[in-house]
């Protein structure tokens, strides 16, 4: 993801925290939606044109997945002292 976007959807989740105060709200309304709707269509636009690289991403889930068993059945090492 770009790092513009990812600034963008940190700005728009900012403005959907207006709406855990009342007054804050009643005062920024109906602006503080728009960052937060304009964020999350642009992740919407760029999901569908650009879309996420299968290989990519194919490879990262096994390799975190080897590492997760490699963890969990890993014998321990006894320390003898």
């Amino acid at each position: 993801m770009p790092r513009a976007l990812g600034l963008f959807l940190a700005v728009g989740g900012v403005s959907w925290l207006t709406f855990s105060s009342t007054s804050l709200t009643a005062r920024l309304a109906p602006y503080n939606m728009a960052p937060g709707i304009l964020a999350e269509v642009a992740l919407t636009v760029w999901l569908l044109a650009v879309g996420v690289d299968g290989e990519r991403w194919h490879h990262r889930r096994d390799r975190s997945a080897a590492g997760a068993v490699a963890m969990r059945y890993e014998p321990k090492q006894s320390r003898s002292s």
